[in-house]
């Protein structure tokens, strides 16, 4: 098994979103736009910046957290740079005394009690809105840490929708939204994407790869 670490490459639509020095940015995007790995980038350059802090990465589920995002952030993080690593906690601790922790958050009253610097929720629209409004945003409050909302559509009945709609599209002062399709990602050929679009429904194709919100039912 390789040890090599690999160069940040972002491509165009996820350095948009990395480049903004808004507080909290939201993101909706096609299936494959290559979300999980920006989420590994940010909390990556967090922790370098803020040392001594501790930053979560939020999946719906643990298994979700571990599956998407733990094996992309051990291959982005230099050995040199991990003070320690644990596989069972999903953790890892740099030299600076930052941590990065991935979470699941179908337990979210496990998560209080902490303070957070900076929180990337990858999936967003598939948790509960506890997660954000009881848990996560209390956390932040301290050290005025940042989010990062990461997530496809789940249709317009939900807090993500909400959370979307209450940010305008002329931004404001911390916040800031983007909306990008699975071929802004730069991930998948037009031509899968296109394969796809001919065994979906319509209505189904315009939300994963085309990050519309739609009501499925």
């Amino acid at each position: 098994m390789s040890t090599k670490t690999e160069p940040i490459n972002l491509r165009w639509a996820q350095g948009q979103v990395y480049s903004s020095k808004k507080r909290f940015r939201v993101l909706v995007a096609g299936r494959r736009f290559g979300k999980s790995y920006l989420s590994c980038v940010e909390l990556l350059r967090g922790a370098i910046n803020r040392p001594g802090e501790t930053f979560f990465y939020c999946a719906p589920t643990y298994r979700m957290a571990k599956d998407i995002a733990w094996r992309a952030l051990k291959k982005l993080v230099p050995k040199v740079w991990i003070h320690t690593k644990n596989e069972t906690d999903l953790r890892i601790e740099l030299i600076n005394g930052s941590t990065i922790e991935l979470k699941g958050t179908e337990n979210a009253m496990a998560l209080r009690g902490r303070s957070l610097s900076g929180v990337v929720l990858d999936e967003a629209a598939f948790m509960d809105s506890e997660v954000w409004f009881e848990v996560i945003r209390p956390a932040l409050a301290d050290k005025e840490g940042w989010a990062l909302f990461i997530s496809t559509p789940d249709g317009t009945a939900s807090w993500f929708y909400d959370l979307w709609c209450y940010v305008p599209e002329d931004e404001t002062k911390e916040w800031q939204r983007w909306s990008y399709t699975t071929i802004e990602g730069g991930n998948v050929s037009k031509h899968e994407v296109e394969a796809a679009r001919a065994q979906l429904d319509s209505r189904t194709f315009r939300q994963e790869f085309e990050a519309s919100f739609e009501n499925l039912t």
